[in-house]
């Protein structure tokens, strides 16, 4: 393919003009994530110890998993799963 030098001072302006995009979306995401950084780190400070996933929360006493409604609703989502999945195939 053959550029005209028209086009090619173009096509140097449009990737120096995406150089300069990328650097200013890069300094500025890096500024985000400095900024933030202090308040996530005291954000895991104040929730420190409250457990994470099942046991997360304030307990009274040892928290209560109940795997039996865990395994009943592990077999409805795949029940409804396979049920989405038949239907694609309509």
């Amino acid at each position: 393919m053959f550029f005209s030098p028209n086009q090619d001072v173009y096509l140097n302006h449009k990737k120096k003009h995406h150089n300069n995009s990328l650097k200013r979306i890069n300094s500025l995401l890096n500024y985000l994530l400095l900024n933030n950084s202090e308040k996530m780190q005291s954000l895991q400070n104040f929730f420190e110890g409250v457990g994470s996933g099942d046991t997360s929360g304030v307990w009274e006493g040892e928290p209560n998993l109940r795997p039996e409604f865990r395994a009943q609703n592990q077999k409805k989502l795949e029940k409804a799963a396979r049920a989405a999945k038949a239907q694609e195939m309509i």
